[in-house]
């Protein structure tokens, strides 16, 4: 037969109290056969979440057209412009972080650059990027334009708060590179407004 115990901790002075509800019915609790932790009405923790499970999600808007002249490679943190920007605090160093964002117009003012970039980075880490346009020797001596956005997964290694951030330029030249389109996007209001969504995954 086998056994139920029910063992304080050596080191703890709290109480806990079973208590019954006010019933005149028998009832039977039947433990699983298995480890884990027992949940209750007070929140799941996530370290019991099960993995694939959504732990928080966080999101930040830019709004309006933005533009930058420091295009150049996406791999460098001080290229382009930071379209978004959101302090992240992961709860479990095991789980995973996955950043997403709209569609997102880069054009060019002049013909300086073959095609347009979105980068992730996580903190001062360089995540991935995202790049390219319709081929550019369609448009040879005329501008180049591209829509792009990020979808990218990346491992939390910590619950340090650290700084997700988006930026977006041209890959060369010096021209004026504008990002979300032009004062005449009004389709979420007074001017276009784009998202960056970061969620934890529990692995």
């Amino acid at each position: 037969m086998s056994k139920v115990t029910i063992q304080g901790d050596a080191s703890g002075t709290g109480i806990f109290t079973i208590a019954s509800p006010n019933s005149n019915t028998n009832r039977t609790l039947t433990l699983p056969d298995e480890a884990g932790t027992v949940l209750t009405t007070a929140g799941v923790p996530a370290s019991a979440m099960p993995a694939g499970s959504v732990l928080q999600v966080a999101s930040t808007v830019f709004q309006g057209v933005g533009s930058t002249t420091a295009n150049g490679s996406a791999s460098t943190i001080t290229n382009g412009l930071q379209i978004f920007s959101l302090s992240f605090t992961p709860l479990l160093a095991s789980s995973n972080i996955l950043v997403q964002t709209s569609s997102v117009a880069i054009s060019e003012s002049t013909n300086g650059a073959d095609w347009a970039w979105l980068a992730l980075w996580n903190g001062s880490t360089f995540v991935a990027a995202n790049s390219g346009t319709w081929l550019y020797t369609n448009f040879g001596g005329n501008l180049n334009a591209a829509y792009t956005s990020i979808n990218e997964v990346f491992a939390a290694e910590s619950t340090a708060t650290r700084t997700i951030q988006v930026r977006a330029a041209m890959n060369g030249g010096s021209q004026t590179t504008y990002i979300n389109g032009n004062a005449s996007n009004n389709y979420t209001g007074t001017s276009a407004q784009i998202r960056m969504t970061v969620m934890e995954i529990a692995t």
